[in-house]
């Protein structure tokens, strides 16, 4: 008679542990040395992409910001030179008037000579 052979029986596979770095030839769900799952938590790793996502995000946005910021206080400045110059030569215009004026009325009244 022939002699009934089982195949042979798998190892367990070889299992590193995301917490502790251990290795273990387990089929266990959990590691047999801190009890952690074999799982890894893709909450942590999703949360801190997050984050610096959002750190480039708002960097490049107080950037643009103080460009634009950079870009309204030359513009501002330039309107402001510009105004003043206006009002200075209002002023200018007015006060030589009245001294035309003034001039006029003394040299009217005799009071100034011609």
């Amino acid at each position: 008679m022939w002699a009934v052979t089982r195949p042979p029986t798998a190892a367990p596979a070889q299992r590193v542990c995301p917490r502790c770095s251990r290795i273990a030839h387990t089929d266990d769900r959990r590691c047999p040395f801190c009890g952690r799952g074999y799982t890894r938590r893709p909450l942590a790793s999703l949360v801190l992409v997050l984050l610096v996502f959002a750190a480039g995000i708002l960097g490049g946005m107080a950037l643009m910001f103080a460009a634009v910021a950079d870009r309204v206080e030359d513009e501002l400045d330039t309107r402001v030179v510009t105004i003043e110059r206006d009002i200075d030569r209002s002023v200018r215009d007015v006060g030589d008037d009245l001294a035309r004026r003034l001039d006029q009325r003394l040299r009217e009244r005799g009071l100034l000579a011609p």
